[in-house]
């Protein structure tokens, strides 16, 4: 679990309190909700998932097979009002 930081996700929890982190493809919702509470002790107020798939890429042994590289899963993460992430804050 990885944030990912840029000037959207920077806005995003200026504005509505959303973190924005790079999850393993496989993690459940509630999964991510464990881990999150285990690693900032805040519980979060919801999450959203957001699934991106990679390119296909062709198989060298059999041009006819494909198979999906660079795939990733995006977690947005909305916390309490009062409780902050020194990661996504600016100074």
């Amino acid at each position: 679990m990885t944030e990912v930081v840029t000037e959207k996700t920077i806005s995003l929890y200026k504005d509505r309190k959303i973190c924005t982190f790079q999850v393993n493809i496989h993690y459940s919702k509630p999964y991510i909700k464990f881990i999150f509470y285990k690693k900032y002790s805040i519980k979060p107020l919801s999450i959203k998932t957001l699934n991106r798939l990679g390119k296909n890429k062709r198989m060298r042994s059999d041009p006819r097979r494909f198979t999906l590289v660079g795939s990733k899963r995006i977690a947005y993460i909305r916390i309490p009002n009062n409780a902050k992430i020194d990661a996504f804050e600016v100074k």
